[in-house]
């Protein structure tokens, strides 16, 4: 679909039947697995713009809303805490810096896209978050009751063991 085309585009948000399955971490869009094809290049440069379209993100929170009443879940996205579950018992704003964030990005997805270059990734993550900062619906903004948790210099085992101390402290 021509990321242009937001008829086209809200037509499958409301058909995409999306399925998060936790054992096994998968996301599944009409039972075809999907986790490997959402997390590329391509999709990172898409991404914002189709975030910015109304009737996208409507389905998508009513979508999101859905999975979290299933039970215990941790949810992660650019306006879960200030939007999609305002109410959630903990939310945590995880941030790092550009370089960081970059860096990350980069290791996670060089083996599949090996033209891939370090500054583009950057460059790429910093458009995003302007896009997302200043979209009219739902913006990326902390919540105000979020715990903000700057993650530059921590691994992922540090970054989780201190989320887990917020949780066993929350509960």
């Amino acid at each position: 679909i021509d990321i242009d085309n937001s008829k086209k585009l809200i037509k499958l948000a409301r058909e995409a039947h999306i399925k998060f399955t936790s054992g096994d971490n998968k996301i599944h869009i009409n039972g075809k697995d999907v986790t490997s094809l959402i997390r590329n290049k391509k999709i990172d440069e898409s991404v914002s713009d189709v975030a910015q379209i109304k009737e996208v993100r409507q389905v998508m929170l009513k979508m999101q809303r859905d999975m979290a009443r299933e039970g215990m879940i941790v949810v992660d996205g650019r306006d879960i805490g200030s939007r999609v579950l305002p109410d959630a018992d903990l939310k945590v704003f995880l941030t790092a810096s550009l370089e960081e964030r970059a860096k990350r990005r980069y290791e996670e997805i060089k083996d599949r896209e090996p033209a891939l270059q370090l500054n583009d990734v950057k460059k790429d993550i910093k458009q995003r978050d302007y896009i997302d900062q200043h979209r009219e619906e739902s913006p990326l903004v902390r919540a105000d009751d979020a715990v903000l948790l700057n993650t530059t210099g921590l691994n992922i085992e540090e970054s989780v063991n201190y989320v887990i101390k917020l949780i066993e402290k929350d509960v």
